[in-house]
């Protein structure tokens, strides 16, 4: 008699097959599945009835065109980064090839390849300045799928955060230089209005992903988990952590719908994507910017029960109504801004159109047409924004 699939074993690296994982009714697959990061990740992204398609066209480039260096500059949970030179052109650009290893679970390294033909697909709908551009998207010889994205030069804004807070060691702030990153933002803002204009949400707008240029530009990249809600078979993701494949800063574990603490409890939830995700997402990295923290406090753990703890805290913490607190207290239009972002009901949040507005008009000096001003409020922000004129009215 057939008894069906044995299940695997959980004391080596063998991982249930998909079909297994489907089911999940065997005791021990059930108990692999709660504590197997690669497992949860491919249920939360096993969309069988419409699964992200992979039929690539003929004609691809194929790898022998670039110079692939002997490692990847990056690991990202799902693909692998590398600085090639393009032989045909002799310029350097970023090949992001999917996930591979014996260590995978079965089922695993397919997914990888699709995500990366759908960011590939996503990517060349968007041309604009501050998101990163596909040159084009290329087929190994031995099938798999790789993005050819134009190098960034920058860095990340990851870096230039916890570079503020080493200065901030001795004690002074360093205000000015975090609010001049506001003019770098503003661009980030616009990106994403455009994006949603066509109806991509990029899920993952943190500081890992932005790149600051030496010129005041800056450029949102890893579209790996973005959502084209025009395409079919974009079924959302459900919690995961990723504790194998932490983001490349080490300070962050990187979820299957997003990364902690940037994301809002529905996209935790595996809802459907909306715009209101990223708007949440970017006013978070907002409130770091200004401040030096986010309104969750995420810290390294190093162990399994450490991270489980923090991931239950963080879930409570974004679930409550508790309202965060001003990012910069002493600049009340500042952090309505920021605060009307970070809302916890999606519906109050700005659209991204209305947060490019304010934005702008918090750097011009203009009112801000979200905040409510007091008749001195007004006064003094005609004065901040006509200085000369202000002051000679004074001395009169």
């Amino acid at each position: 008699m057939d008894s069906g699939p044995t299940a695997p074993s959980t004391s080596g690296t063998r991982h249930p097959t998909l079909a297994q994982l489907r089911e999940a009714s065997h005791p021990d697959v059930s108990v692999h599945l709660q504590s197997c990061a690669q497992c949860q990740s491919m249920i939360a992204a096993d969309v069988p009835s419409a699964p992200i398609p992979l039929d690539l066209p003929k004609g691809l480039v194929s790898e022998s065109a670039f110079k692939w260096p002997a490692d990847p500059i990056a690991r990202g949970g799902m693909a692998a980064i590398y600085a090639a030179e393009d032989r045909r052109l002799g310029r350097t650009v970023i090949l992001k090839a999917p996930r591979e290893g014996d260590d995978l679970a079965p089922g695993l390294a397919d997914m990888f390849q699709r995500r990366v033909t759908a960011e590939a697909r996503i990517l060349a709908k968007l041309q604009h300045p501050a998101i990163v551009t596909i040159h084009e998207l290329g087929k190994s010889t031995v099938g798999w799928p790789f993005c050819v994205l134009e190098r960034v030069e920058g860095v990340s804004l990851r870096d230039r955060l916890d570079e503020l807070v080493e200065l901030e060691k001795d004690g002074k702030p360093r205000t000015r230089e975090r609010l001049e990153l506001l003019s770098n933002l503003v661009s980030i803002a616009e990106a994403l209005a455009y994006a949603h204009e066509r109806n991509v949400v990029h899920r993952d707008c943190t500081p890992n992903n932005i790149l600051l240029g030496k010129r005041g530009e800056a450029t949102l990249i890893d579209w790996g988990i973005a959502r084209d809600l025009d395409a079919p078979g974009m079924a959302e993701d459900a919690l995961s952590v990723n504790n194998q494949d932490p983001s490349v800063s080490g300070r962050m574990v990187t979820i299957s719908a997003g990364t902690p603490p940037y994301l809002p409890y529905a996209q935790t939830q595996g809802r459907q994507a909306e715009p209101s995700f990223d708007v949440y997402s970017f006013g978070i990295t907002l409130y770091e910017t200004v401040s030096g923290v986010t309104p969750f406090e995420w810290r390294v753990e190093d162990t399994e029960v450490g991270r489980a703890k923090q991931l239950v805290r963080f879930l409570e913490w974004a679930q409550s109504d508790e309202p965060a607190a001003p990012a910069m207290p002493k600049d009340l239009e500042l952090s309505g801004i920021i605060a009307r972002a970070i809302d916890r009901d999606g519906a109050k949040r700005f659209t991204s159109d209305e947060l490019v507005r304010a934005l702008k008009q918090y750097l011009t000096g203009d009112l801000v047409f979200s905040h409510r001003y007091s008749v001195t409020g007004r006064l003094a922000r005609w004065a901040r924004r006509n200085r000369a004129l202000a002051v000679g009215v004074v001395s009169l």
